[in-house]
């Protein structure tokens, strides 16, 4: 079920161009640019749950795009001798239950923001997934408390089970942070092409934000760095962002979990950028367990991307 804070307002009709048949030059071929026009955030209502949602306002605001709030409830076990009449009374409840503390949520908000509202009942990360999905959100926004029991070893948090299920990129901020100013942003590269959109969508956010990026690639005993990726970095984005607001280094360190966090320490880091993916060196570098450990152990919000 969904419901809408205001409607939205209608675009003004576009005015009818001819089109040009002139013949032109090949344009260049452009890195894809990540447009984020509605953020999901999930909420389990939480004594952090507000401090977070203000967080996330502010963000929508900086982005211009609208927010979908969502929350996945559940009912008591049903007994398959239950009569549906009662089933469906439950469902209802909890449905109204949960759209009723949305709303109470977001009730103190001053915010030029369009908020929704989305609840759905079912397993939390599988729920969240589909939301964004069907709300058409571009990027999932939620927090973390990290790993605190055996059961969140053995199985995984909430939050590192979205990032698995999830279609879009998926931001987690660590419960108790401060408000990230997002002034340092890592982005942990393989140096191939398919960094280059990964890099793209981090200039955008340090447009919005003045951050500083921080490039950083692992060398393996006996790799050597990719010099024709680097070029088209330094050609590429230099001409987006000043050269001292994107950092290139080339680090060793035989874990690379615990050589990102080091150096997210070392640069009071606010943002570290991750890809879900296995290939070529993808197995070691960005390995499904080190995006893991991230979420799971670090202090640092992490923005995780589902690689194709």
């Amino acid at each position: 079920m969904s419901a809408t804070l205001k409607p939205k307002k209608q675009g003004k009709e576009l005015p009818v161009v001819k089109k040009d048949t002139r013949p032109r030059r090949k344009a260049l071929k452009k890195t894809p640019s990540f447009r984020i026009s509605k953020v999901l955030f999930p909420t389990d209502f939480s004594e952090s749950s507000a401090d977070m949602l203000r967080m996330v306002v502010n963000f929508c605001e900086k982005l211009q795009a609208d927010l979908v709030v969502f929350h996945a409830y559940k009912i008591a076990l049903v007994d398959e001798y239950m009569p549906s009449a009662m089933v469906d009374s439950m469902l209802d409840e909890g449905e109204k239950a949960a759209m009723e503390k949305l709303h109470e949520l977001t009730s103190g908000l001053e915010t030029s923001v369009q908020i929704d509202y989305q609840v759905k009942m079912g397993f939390t990360a599988e729920s969240i997934s589909e939301a964004a999905n069907t709300s058409g959100a571009d990027l999932i926004i939620m927090g973390t408390n990290g790993c605190n029991s055996l059961e969140d070893r053995m199985f995984g948090t909430v939050s590192w089970n979205t990032i698995k299920h999830a279609e879009v990129p998926v931001l987690t901020i660590p419960e108790g942070a401060a408000v990230p100013a997002f002034q340092n942003i890592i982005f942990p590269f393989e140096c191939t092409d398919k960094d280059l959109e990964i890099i793209q969508f981090a200039v955008e956010i340090a447009s919005l934000f003045d951050s500083k990026i921080h490039l950083i690639h692992f060398l393996l005993e006996g790799s050597v760095v990719n010099k024709t990726i680097l070029d088209k970095i330094n050609h590429r984005y230099h001409k987006e962002i000043r050269e001292e607001k994107l950092q290139i280094q080339i680090l060793a360190d035989k874990n690379i979990t615990d050589g990102i966090v080091k150096y997210a320490e070392g640069v009071s880091a606010d943002m570290i950028i991750m890809v879900t993916h296995h290939r070529g060196l993808m197995a070691t570098l960005f390995h499904m367990s080190t995006t893991r450990n991230i979420v799971l152990y670090s202090s640092v919000p992490l923005l995780a991307f589902k690689a194709e």
